[in-house]
């Protein structure tokens, strides 16, 4: 053992000399390093602008996979500060850690590029003397992309020398280290594992590093920018605590929004704002205040100002939110202008500030309920994407497909939840009152006891409420008959998600009914309240309370069906569940009694439930995605064989497949494929709840989702043959001649042209969703 550590201690202090060494002659042909000043008033004549030149390239090549906090080495390429910034050896997602990390959010953890450098983040821009030859030499980013130059992809169906894991160990490379690097990996020059950038795109790029890497300001603010602005800032920062108690709820429900004040169905993307909390009124700067979560201490007095998006638009993070006349007069309606009075502001206790049922009592609850209601979407799409940038984290606690559906804010039900929460609030604290640094040893009894609590109360209620008449249609929203907000579906791909407006498939193993208390637990659980850099306590915590909120919103959607029906059913669900959670999922169960007041006529009161439901909303659920509405004969009969593949021929699929199907011209597909599993209430070793020979595939129309796995191209006329290859599949050996006469593999020479009619589509179809699809998940087969 003392010989293999002198030998990894040797190895380690040889590698630092020869960087030293490396560093050394650098020093002496460049000069020292030293933070550069990139931002400059005006560019010289001739000279590449980075936002006109340089970012498109950097978006479609670049940004595809170093975006977000799951950039590999946290080099953040969507955002010319996160190229100054450079990159790190340290790990976000790091799910074993003991202790929280420290914060390494750009735009907010550090003031500027050398505060960056004192957090042990090193430079891949040059930054020693500032000329051509210097500039592209000691540039990591210029170093990586020659690199590939030397060493091109093989055209290989699936490459060797790479490793795609999420979970990888990362290699870091500083500019001084870079000749061992390219010693050790030759072949993994950037964009790692796909094609090198095009001969002009190189140029453009190498120009802009030879120049020193600079950019301009970025545009000022229109007038049509500066007028809302102004208004919606003299709305959020009255003095009357009042009003201040509202602006605070409504900032910690959109700390995260991507606002924009254009028309709702604008031709072209619009710029986008963050609401952010600021030490400054309107007039001045903002002056950001920067806390681990939104409702961290803060200063006595809050002012909320709104600052321009300074990053592209990612897919994985993007949460549009529009600000118009129309929602202000539904913001006074509901709060501001609302008969309710606010006697005194709550603090920022941690205690306090992670329970909204504490934080917010004052507020009335048919308000709040409402708020979440009118942007459903955008606060169930917080939760996958969030502060995590995608749904890594917890993913395991949900099902891969399922249809979610709400309580009407009238019901009397919705203010028996109020009152519960209000007389019960200090039982409901989050995981996030404890910080991110959580015991490892989370107690699931702690949990579940509470929420036992407060099942038992509500079954007392609605066992009287629903005694007579019976639990009907009538107590779900239904939109106001308008708002699509209604009817969302959620749809896992292994370890990312995506959550739509619509009822997307063929009808879900489960599905959920949320009323507010579930609504807004969600909210400050997964989004407000969830630290990425917290340690695994935090994490696991976090992820088993969410199986508290998943079964609650579950056992609602059974209430809807008889009561012979409610138990077979949610043990079928629930196949294989041991210990605690079997305990806690027949007592959660046992206290409602009430039965439906639905007069089914099948012997499947569980489909008929849906297809009563769809008629139900079918003013309001959207056919955004909806394959029936294709107006292709192929795609059609297409859809109809992959209804039947069930197993088999799915299990070989990838999650989440991008379809081109080219013709006069050309329309574009998802393929989700549905895990199942028997049961989800185990926090490790999912594997062993997954029953792949029940696998679905669902097709939807656009594109669908932020991590493809796969890409396939495949002529109008020949999806019979793609379908019928698909639906006869046996082996990883029939996928993989599904892909060599279909895909378009990362090593395709048209892989780059590919990957561009996918983000011109999007951006053309989806103006306002629409952005920057990640590749980190692409397969390697």
């Amino acid at each position: 053992m003392m010989r293999v550590f002198l030998f990894v201690a040797l190895a380690a202090v040889s590698v630092a000399c020869a960087a030293t060494q490396v560093g050394a002659n650098l020093d002496a042909r460049f000069g020292e390093p030293r933070v550069q000043r990139r931002l400059v008033a005006e560019l010289r004549p001739g000279e590449k602008d980075y936002w006109t030149d340089v970012e498109p390239i950097l978006n479609g090549r670049c940004v595809v996979c170093h975006s977000c906090f799951d950039a590999p080495c946290q080099f953040k390429q969507e955002a010319p500060e996160g190229l100054d910034r450079g990159a790190s050896k340290e790990k976000v997602y790091e799910p074993s850690r003991l202790l929280a990390a420290p914060l390494t959010r750009l735009f907010e953890d550090a003031p500027s590029t050398e505060a960056w450098r004192t957090k042990e983040f090193f430079p891949v821009l040059n930054e020693r003397a500032q000329s051509p030859a210097a500039n592209l030499e000691g540039s990591v980013l210029g170093r990586m992309l020659t690199l590939k130059r030397e060493h091109p992809l093989p055209e290989v169906a699936e490459l060797q020398d790479f490793d795609f894991r999420i979970d990888r160990e990362q290699v870091c490379p500083t500019i001084e280290e870079f000749p061992k690097f390219t010693q050790e990996h030759p072949s993994w020059g950037m964009p790692y594992g796909l094609p090198a950038l095009g001969d002009q795109e190189t140029k453009v790029v190498f120009q802009w590093l030879e120049q020193g890497g600079r950019w301009k300001p970025r545009p000022a603010l229109s007038l049509g920018e500066e007028q809302p602005i102004a208004e919606w800032e003299r709305l959020l920062n009255q003095e009357d605590a009042k009003s201040q108690l509202v602006s605070r709820y409504i900032y910690e429900h959109l700390f995260l929004a991507h606002i924009h004040f254009a028309d709702e169905k604008p031709t072209e993307t619009p710029r986008f704002f963050e609401l952010v909390r600021s030490r400054t009124p309107p007039g001045r700067a903002p002056e950001r205040i920067s806390t681990r979560r939104p409702f961290d201490p803060s200063v006595d007095r809050v002012y909320y100002r709104f600052e321009l998006l300074p990053s592209t638009v990612l897919v994985k993070s993007h949460l549009p939110y529009r600000l118009d006349a129309a929602r202000m007069a539904r913001y006074r309606s509901l709060f501001f202008d609302a008969p309710f009075s606010v006697e005194k502001l709550p603090g920022y206790e941690s205690h306090l500030a992670a329970n909204p049922f504490a934080a917010f009592v004052q507020l009335p609850v048919t308000s709040r309920y409402q708020f979440l209601l009118d942007d459903a979407h955008f606060f169930l799409d917080g939760f996958i994407k969030g502060p995590v940038c995608h749904g890594q984290t917890a993913l395991n606690v949900i099902n891969d497909r399922f249809w979610i559906v709400f309580a009407r804010p009238e019901d009397a039900a919705t203010q028996a939840d109020a009152d519960f929460f209000a007389k019960h609030a200090a039982d409901f604290a989050l995981p996030a009152g404890e910080g991110s640094n959580t015991d490892v040893f989370v107690n699931w009894k702690k949990y579940s006891d509470k929420q036992k609590a407060h099942l038992k109360e509500r079954a007392s209620f609605a066992n009287q409420r629903y005694s007579e008449a019976g639990v009907t249609l009538e107590l779900l929203w239904d939109g106001d008959g308008t708002n699509p907000n209604a009817a969302l579906t959620v749809l896992r791909h292994e370890d990312s998600a995506t959550v739509v407006q619509g009822l997307v498939g063929a009808p879900p193993k489960t599905s959920w009914v949320l009323g507010y208390g579930i609504l807004e637990r969600i909210h400050y659980l997964l989004v407000a309240g969830f630290d990425v850099f917290g340690n695994v306590g935090h994490q696991i915590s976090t992820r088993l309370y969410m199986d508290f909120l998943r079964m609650e919103a579950e056992m609602n959607f059974l209430a809807f069906l008889p009561k012979s029906v409610r138990a077979p059913l949610r043990d079928q669900w629930y196949e294989g569940a041991e210990g605690e959670a079997r305990v806690y999922i027949n007592a959660s169960n046992a206290a409602f009694t009430a039965d439906t007041g639905i007069a089914y006529t099948s012997m499947n009161p569980e489909l008929e439930f849906y297809e009563l439901l769809q008629k139900h909303l079918a003013t309001v659920v959207s056919p955004h995605y909806r394959i029936d509405d294709d107006k292709s004969p192929q795609v059609l009969a297409m859809n109809g064989t992959f209804e039947k593949i069930t197993g088999g021929p799915a299990q070989y699929f990838p999650p989440l497949s991008f379809l081109e199907v080219t013709g006069a011209e050309s329309n574009y597909y998802t393929i989700v494929r549905d895990d199942w599993h028997t049961n989800i209430t185990s926090l490790f070793f999912e594997e062993n709840n997954r029953r792949p020979e029940q696998d679905r595939l669902t097709l939807t129309r656009r594109l669908l989702g932020a991590y493809p796995n796969a890409f396939f191209r495949v002529p109008s006329e020949k999806l019979a043959e793609f379908s019928g290859m698909v639906a006869s599949m046996k082996s990883a050996d029939d996928y993989k001649k599904l892909k060599a006469s279909f895909g378009v593999r990362r090593t395709n020479p048209a892989f780059w042209s590919f990957s561009d009619r996918l983000h011109t589509y999007e951006r053309s179809t989806e103006p306002l969703r629409g952005g920057v699809f990640d590749f980190n998940r692409l397969e390697n087969r």
